[in-house]
């Protein structure tokens, strides 16, 4: 009876283990728990930057009003100030996220990029392409949002044609994972096995 009890709680572990596999979904935009529009900034800071009002490091940033190349110009989404940068561009959340968005331009002389999103560990859960439409001109903004069933802790940005493409972001977005109830009853579940085992190992003694 014992082993058929632990043959059937481990069926169920996995069975919610498979259904907490990481689902990766294109959202319209949102209005998140956090937005960075890097007005708080002052044109011409660059390198490692504290967004989302300090949750957050944009690795690979400069702050400015404007940036030309290749005929192409691009300027804030809103306001008065944008991050730009050659990709690719890392995103590091101190506090795990579901979804991620934000507008997105380029004037790097190609369309498209990939978009790369790491979960707890660090390991790469999924991947997805980028929006972005090279125009001469004035480059224009494309909403790029996504959400997640898994904890997202690190997105990289990379986009297509030189350098790997020079990105514009502005107005981004974020909202924090908050674990549902599936993920909830797996650890719950994995608990208890684990309790179990060391149980039955007690009893061997």
């Amino acid at each position: 009876m014992t082993s058929r009890i632990r043959v059937g709680m481990c069926a169920v572990v996995l069975g919610l283990a498979a259904g907490a596999e990481a689902g990766l979904e294109i959202i319209a935009p949102f209005i998140g728990d956090a937005s960075e529009g890097y007005e708080g900034f002052i044109a011409g800071e660059s390198g490692d930057l504290n967004i989302f009002g300090g949750d957050a490091v944009m690795s690979g940033g400069f702050v400015t009003g404007f940036s030309s190349f290749m005929g192409s110009t691009i300027f804030p989404h809103s306001g008065n100030l944008f991050a730009h940068w050659t990709a690719p561009v890392d995103f590091f959340f101190h506090t795990p996220v579901s979804q991620f968005g934000g507008y997105i331009a380029t004037n790097g002389g190609a369309d498209g990029g990939l978009v790369e999103f790491f979960g707890v560990n660090d390991q790469l859960v999924a991947t997805t392409s980028l929006d972005v439409l090279f125009l001469p001109g004035t480059a224009p903004y494309s909403w790029n949002g996504w959400v997640s069933s898994d904890p997202i802790t690190h997105v990289r940005v990379t986009g297509n044609g030189v350098l790997q493409g020079f990105l514009g972001f502005d107005d981004m977005q974020v909202t924090y994972f908050v674990p549902g109830p599936g993920a909830a009853a797996l650890l719950l579940l994995a608990g208890f096995t684990t309790a179990g085992g060391r149980a039955r190992r007690c009893r061997r003694r």
